[in-house]
C-alpha cells in the first residue's frame, strides 16, 4: 500500500464525517435556536397575559366600589325620603 492509498482510505472517511457532524451542528442549531425563539414568544404572550388580569383585577375592584357606592347611596337617599 503507498502513501497516496493510505491518506485516502485514512483521509476520505476523516472528510465525510466532518461534513457529516457539520451538517448535524448546524441542524441542532438551527433547532436550538427556534426553540429560542419560541420561548420568547411565549414569555411576551405570559407578559401581555399578566397586564390583561391586572387589569381585570382593577376593574373588578372598581366595580366592588362602586357597588359599595350604589349601597351608601340608596341608604341616604332611603334615609332622605323617611325624613
Amino acid at each position: 500500500m503507498t502513501n497516496e492509498q493510505l491518506l485516502i482510505s485514512v483521509g476520505v472517511p476523516i472528510l465525510f464525517n466532518g461534513r457529516a457532524l457539520f451538517l448535524v451542528t448546524l441542524t441542532l442549531s438551527n433547532r436550538i435556536s427556534d426553540v429560542v425563539a419560541r420561548m420568547a414568544s411565549f414569555e411576551q404572550r405570559m407578559i401581555i397575559f399578566e397586564q390583561r388580569m391586572a387589569g381585570l383585577a382593577t376593574k373588578e375592584e372598581l366595580r366592588r366600589v362602586e357597588e359599595v357606592l350604589d349601597a351608601r347611596l340608596k341608604h341616604i337617599e332611603e334615609e332622605l325620603e323617611k325624613r
